[in-house]
């Protein structure tokens, strides 16, 4: 792509946003599409460039996203407890529809907490210490320049309340949309809500990050929501890519998901 790839022989950034927009000549956009069905370089550009526009416009919704996770099961306090009835002997019927209740319930266990719950269970983790930290310097703070947002949304996101700190970072992000750090934070506060879509939004574009890091860690965490989400094959290809790079953290941690997937 003659933007931001070696080849000369790719498209244009122009024409591949061109394309998305539907703003391409008929002839032009035959071209393009004749391109998309042998190129890969090219065909990873148009998922990049698609997800970026979602997520700009996902910022741009901010206030949707906020009244929508502040009706969030944990953004809300603990239900009061309710007062223990007095215990009785069950006899007779009763004690079948006891033995009935209790087997519907280890069936919904059991549902609920499948194969691929239990993969996602075991390999995600909300560590509240992460690579990320704030590099202002403190003349910085001392000059009013100091990120306020992402300071409050680490906290909020090494305090457990996720919902908060998902909303800080997004915020931040309305301003800073180039930055990916607090877009990781972001995507790892949704993920800790159950939020995948939003999730998936954010880690998208830094999947194609030239941070390559960066964008392999985003590849993990595809990798799990895909899983989470009972897309076994599209877990599999996320996690390929930290699986067969020996210097990623994550390199062990995706060939033992590999192993460990349901066929």
């Amino acid at each position: 792509m003659k933007d931001f790839l070696v080849s000369s022989s790719c498209l244009s950034k122009a024409e591949l946003t061109g394309y998305l927009d539907g703003t391409l000549g008929e002839e032009v956009r035959y071209r393009v599409e004749n391109h998309l069905l042998d190129c890969e370089l090219c065909n990873a550009a148009v998922e990049g460039i698609a997800q970026t526009q979602s997520s700009a416009t996902m910022l741009a919704n901010l206030a949707d996203i906020e009244a929508r996770i502040a009706k969030h099961p944990l953004a809300k306090p603990p239900a009061p407890l309710k007062a223990k009835r007095p215990k009785y002997a069950l006899m007779g019927w009763a004690a079948v529809f006891l033995l009935l209740g209790l087997t519907g319930i280890a069936l919904l266990r059991y549902h609920r907490h499948s194969l691929s719950d239990q993969l996602y269970e075991a390999h995600f983790s909300a560590s509240p210490v992460h690579a990320y930290t704030i590099t202002r310097s403190e003349s910085d703070a001392a000059e009013g320049s100091y990120p306020a947002e992402l300071a409050q949304g680490l906290s909020n996101y090494n305090a457990g309340q996720y919902d908060k700190s998902l909303i800080e970072f997004l915020g931040y992000l309305k301003e800073h949309q180039q930055e990916e750090q607090p877009r990781l934070m972001a995507a790892l506060s949704a993920m800790c809500l159950g939020e995948l879509a939003i999730a998936d939004t954010l880690l998208m574009p830094l999947a194609n990050s030239l941070n390559k890091p960066l964008a392999v860690e985003a590849q993990w965490y595809l990798g799990l929501s895909a899983l989470s989400q009972r897309k076994t094959d599209q877990a599999r290809l996320w996690l390929s890519a930290p699986a067969q790079d020996p210097s990623s953290t994550y390199h062990n941690k995706a060939r033992l998901l590999l192993k460990q997937l349901p066929k």
